[in-house]
């Protein structure tokens, strides 16, 4: 599943992550396979924006976390477009 995502931090606080940063499951410290950033930018409001895949269970059930942010906070957002079933 593709999804969008703003960490609850800002650009004070840390620099955003790089796309194929690793999602990791939230009790996981190495690269597990549950998700990979695809692109991340700071917005003009300071905060960091992501576009990432990752497994549909843990994403909504907020179990991931960054790799190599352990600490910030990621919250799901809607996608500003539609995506096919097809």
């Amino acid at each position: 599943r593709g999804g969008a995502a703003r960490l609850a931090a800002d650009q004070r606080d840390q620099a955003c992550p790089q796309a194929g940063d690793d999602l990791v499951s939230s009790a996981s410290d190495v690269a597990d396979g549950s998700g990979k950033v695809v692109d991340a930018v700071f917005a003009r409001n300071g905060k960091c924006y992501c576009l990432f895949i990752a497994q549909i269970k843990k994403a909504e059930g907020d179990q991931l976390k960054l790799l190599n942010h352990p600490g910030s906070k990621i919250i799901l957002l809607d996608l500003p477009y539609s995506i096919s079933d097809e």
